[in-house]
């Protein structure tokens, strides 16, 4: 476990994008507790329908984060950093 989080920190656009997920997938999470705390879930499908939509949330963070990333093209005869 050791040497998975070593080698996933040691990449930092690795932990930038797990940073990235793991604030959007906490942030749907609170707000959905935040509301439960006044009126409770009516069943499992609402508890679950806000899981996936943390985890969609979490996806669609990490597609913008992998396309800007990946679209970033560095030009090696130039010494200024990519626009």
């Amino acid at each position: 476990m050791n040497n998975l989080l070593k080698r996933c920190f040691a990449n930092n656009g690795v932990a930038r994008g797990l940073l990235y997920a793991g604030i959007q997938i906490f942030t749907a999470l609170a707000t959905a507790f935040t509301g439960w705390s006044e009126t409770p879930p009516r069943n499992w499908y609402a508890v679950g329908a806000v899981i996936l939509g943390a985890l969609a949330s979490a996806g669609t963070t990490l597609r913008a984060y992998i396309d800007q990333h990946l679209s970033t093209v560095k030009n090696a005869n130039s010494k200024q950093p990519p626009i």
